[in-house]
């Protein structure tokens, strides 16, 4: 359906410009971003050491003995298994808090329980394990799981859809956050963190974040851009924060168009303008808390030791008494281990 020509403007003004910062990012990778079978991996190297899980349940959790085969990767990262993690995670939220959801969301995804931890490694353990091969990369990822939809032009990333990118974004940046924590947390921090970053650099530069049903949703869209924020790089800090400002922006933008624009409108843009503008409120709790606590805490926290202190002991790093200091005065862990 055609948009009214106000709304169309409205979406698209920004896309040139946020292609060209979203590609800008891509070359502080140093892996190249290409779905073309030349710049994939041989499947020949050896896999990196699994970490065992924390609750001794699912202690003997194993990564992939041998690398995985393109047919493996696409059947573990089918249409059908990104699906039933969208179900998973966003479990209990109705269309409406798609858009715009309760604070009481945030609880489910960032809040640690023990029964939700459990469940991510029991519904993705085969994800799990196959996340950690060295020879999985984004480049060998998208060229397995492009055999998943036939019907299209396997260099072109708009075969897969924004909702399965989301999926594929959340089980490499989350999940794991989930299932290796405390001392397992070494596994996220040096092998499914830089592969996630990977993902949403891929996936800004092609502006999937801007496409629907994902930019209009606040439940889906901040997602895309949580790999920027776990970075350690003060220049994906600074992608992360306008990524963050742009998304509000957009979010308060269509809400400040008259009612009798958007009746011009899709229904589905009809449809959100309405919860956005009944929510408005909680609107502007999510971005204080998001953009204030979480994003510009997590840039704050990088400018000022170039690192995150909070990792050091897991990785293996020396801490300075700066960074003592600050951990022993309650500096933010963002979930991590408090310092004793």
């Amino acid at each position: 359906m055609i948009r009214s020509k106000s709304i169309q403007s409205f979406v698209s003004f920004a896309k040139p410009t946020r292609f060209l910062r979203a590609t800008t990012v891509t070359t502080l990778r140093r892996s190249t971003l290409s779905v073309s079978s030349s710049s994939r991996p041989a499947f020949g190297s050896s896999p990196t050491t699994s970490l065992s899980l924390s609750f001794s349940t699912i202690s003997n959790l194993k990564m992939t003995a041998s690398p995985p085969t393109n047919a493996q990767i696409a059947e573990a990262f089918s249409p059908g298994v990104l699906s039933s993690l969208r179900d998973f995670w966003f479990h209990g939220l109705s269309e409406e808090d798609l858009i715009l959801p309760p604070l009481s969301a945030a609880a489910r995804w960032f809040q640690r329980n023990e029964e939700f931890d459990r469940a991510c490694y029991s519904n993705f353990k085969t994800q799990i394990s196959l996340m950690q091969s060295e020879s999985l990369t984004i480049p060998s990822l998208i060229e397995a799981i492009s055999a998943n939809y036939p019907e299209g032009d396997p260099r072109d990333p708009t075969i897969i859809s924004p909702l399965d990118w989301l999926s594929l974004i959340i089980l490499f940046d989350q999940i794991p956050r989930n299932v290796f924590r405390d001392a397992d947390a070494k596994i996220v921090f040096t092998v499914t963190d830089p592969k996630a970053l990977d993902l949403a650099c891929y996936v800004i530069k092609y502006i999937v974040p801007l496409q629907p049903p994902v930019w209009n949703r606040l439940a889906y869209r901040f997602w895309f851009y949580l790999p920027l924020e776990h970075s350690e790089d003060p220049k994906v800090q600074d992608e992360c924060v306008h990524e963050h400002f742009y998304m509000f922006r957009d979010f308060k933008g269509l809400i400040a168009f008259s009612e009798e624009n958007i009746a011009k409108d899709s229904d589905e843009i009809q449809r959100c303008y309405k919860v956005i503008k009944e929510r408005k409120d909680d609107l502007a709790i999510w971005e204080d808390v998001l953009m204030e606590k979480y994003v510009h805490g997590h840039k704050r926290i990088i400018d000022r030791f170039g690192r995150y202190p909070h990792r050091n002991e897991v990785l293996g790093r020396e801490s300075t008494e700066e960074e003592v200091r600050y951990l022993t005065e309650g500096g933010e862990t963002f979930g991590g281990k408090k310092a004793e």
